[in-house]
C-alpha cells in the first residue's frame, strides 16, 4: 500500500498491484481461449447476468487475429475436399482446430 492524498489533502492509503477484479478478468479470458462454455465461465466466475459477463469478457487483437486464422483454415480443409469434385466425408476423429465457439 502506498499513501496518496484525496481531494480534501487527507492522506488516503492505496493499493498498487493485482486486485481480485484483475484476476477474474485474466480467469475469464483464459477459460474462454481454452475453450470452456460461456455459461461455465459465467458460473465459475459468479457472473449472474450476461451484461456483468460481457465486461469481464475481454476480446483484444490477439483473440480477432485467432479467430481469422480459425476461419482461414477451415475454409482451406473445405477446399482441399472440394477441389476433386467429389466431397469426402470427415474424419470422425474429433480435432481440436475444427471446433469453433
Amino acid at each position: 500500500m502506498i499513501k496518496g492524498k484525496c481531494e480534501c489533502g487527507r492522506a488516503v492509503p492505496r493499493y498498487i498491484g493485482l486486485l481480485v477484479h484483475d484476476l477474474r478478468r485474466t480467469g475469464c479470458r483464459n477459460l474462454r481461449r481454452l475453450g470452456v462454455h460461456e455459461k461455465t465461465i459465467m458460473k465459475i466466475g459468479g457472473w449472474k447476468t450476461r451484461s456483468v459477463f460481457d465486461r469481464y469478457n475481454i476480446v483484444d487483437e490477439k483473440d480477432l487475429a485467432d479467430a481469422a486464422a480459425r476461419l482461414d483454415r477451415k475454409a482451406q480443409q473445405r477446399k482441399l475436399r472440394h477441389s476433386s469434385g467429389t466431397v469426402t466425408p470427415k474424419s470422425s476423429g474429433k480435432d481440436e482446430s475444427s471446433s469453433v465457439n
